[in-house]
């Protein structure tokens, strides 16, 4: 089928957590492929203003990347250091490949770039400069700190709304981490020594012992 650019909603949202999201502001995307109904890969045009950048510098675990930069100058940085690349030019980046990178228009004039990344599921997404971690759910995009902390204000991206992580959606967090025995038995009860803060506990089949996630903020 034949796309038609201009008919394609753009987005100028990102659904990082609100520390980060400064660094994204003035990318502007397009979502071709949802557009045209793919569902293996996506697609996306995006439009990158004067200072912005393309995303965190990132590495994916599963998913690869690609992106050809259709105009305009971008900077291309990884942990190898900054490359110029520009109109024409082309990069790729293999799933688990630990090298963050991102693109940032340093010019004076808007650029653009396409970007194709495939759908493995069940993707988690590691962010070198930063405390942050993105795990993918059947919920959606979900953020952490690296030690596993849910980001509070991320979790609107997840459809839960504001007020924070549900239950359900934290022993979701438990499994995608590889701990599934806690799905049998979990409860939300008051973090020790705080008052606004709650926790998941759970006790693990295999040895009895609770195990214990500080969750998010719950009013």
């Amino acid at each position: 089928m034949l796309i038609n650019l201009a008919t394609i909603p753009v987005q100028t949202t990102s659904n990082y957590p609100a520390p980060f999201q400064a660094q994204v502001a003035g990318r502007q995307k397009q979502r071709l492929g949802d557009a045209a109904g793919l569902t293996n890969f996506g697609v996306n045009w995006v439009t990158l203003a004067p200072g912005s950048a393309s995303a965190l510098r990132h590495w994916h675990q599963r998913q690869d990347e690609f992106i050809y930069v259709v105009s305009g100058e971008l900077m291309l940085v990884t942990d190898e250091g900054e490359t110029p690349i520009t109109a024409g030019m082309m990069a790729a980046f293999p799933a688990s490949e630990a090298n963050g990178h991102h693109l940032v228009n340093r010019s004076a004039s808007p650029a653009v770039y396409l970007e194709v990344g495939d759908r493995t599921p069940v993707e988690q997404v590691q962010y070198p400069d930063e405390d942050l971690v993105a795990h993918q759910t059947s919920e959606g995009w979900a953020f952490s700190h690296r030690d596993v902390r849910p980001y509070s204000d991320a979790t609107h991206s997840c459809g839960l709304g504001s007020r924070g992580m549900t239950p359900v959606f934290l022993r979701k967090f438990l499994i995608h981490w590889g701990w599934s025995p806690c799905f049998h038995s979990c409860s939300l009860a008051s973090a020790p020594g705080t008052s606004d803060f709650f926790a998941l506990r759970c006790h693990n089949l295999a040895s009895i012992l609770p195990i214990e996630i500080f969750a998010t903020h719950c009013p």
